[in-house]
């Protein structure tokens, strides 16, 4: 069993998969986003996922035109 620390103790409830402590709950939660994560699903996704990769990939050539500096976050 991977036991958590409190390293990432963010003293809150954020949900997810990733913050959970619990191995109980953790395991529900995996069990309920799994099905996401399949090949199936996967393709389904991937012209969605293509589409605003090369959009964000187009943004970024853009920007990086401007003589000025360019935040990434926005």
């Amino acid at each position: 069993m991977f036991l958590k620390t409190n390293f990432n103790d963010r003293r809150k409830d954020l949900g997810g998969i990733f913050w959970e402590e619990d191995p109980i709950r953790h395991r529900a939660v995996a069990k309920n986003i799994t099905p996401a994560f399949s090949s199936r699903s996967i393709r389904a996704i991937e012209l969605l996922v293509h589409k605003y990769i090369d959009y964000a990939v187009a943004m970024m050539e853009e920007l990086g035109q401007a003589l000025e500096r360019v935040e990434l976050a926005d």
